[in-house]
């Protein structure tokens, strides 16, 4: 089986004479640790498998579940925390510690 990944830690477990590491363009299997933005070349026939669904990323980054679930129909429910994105949120994030400590 020929395998692309990312991750060292994968790439030292896979010593069986079953598997080679390989680059991306040849493998059979990609296992990446960074999320897949692009699955498109993923879709056509043939392409390899990949360990990752479209749009799971909004399911396993905590800001982007955040933000799934503050964009939606119903209020915030009172369970959620906040969370703040920093590249995009610093303002805001400041803004809210400020407002807190005037609180306090």
């Amino acid at each position: 089986l020929r395998v692309h990944t990312d991750l060292p830690q994968l790439a030292a477990s896979l010593c069986g004479r079953r598997f080679e590491l390989v680059p991306r363009p040849d493998a059979d299997v990609v296992w990446c640790g960074e999320h897949v933005r692009d699955f498109a070349p993923y879709e056509e026939e043939g392409a390899p498998c990949v360990n990752q669904l479209p749009q799971e990323s909004c399911l396993t980054s905590k800001d982007l579940l955040h933000a799934l679930l503050d964009a939606g129909p119903a209020p915030p429910s009172p369970w959620l925390p906040e969370a703040y994105s920093l590249p995009q949120q610093l303002p805001e994030l400041l803004q809210d510690l400020q407002r807190r400590a005037a609180a306090a």
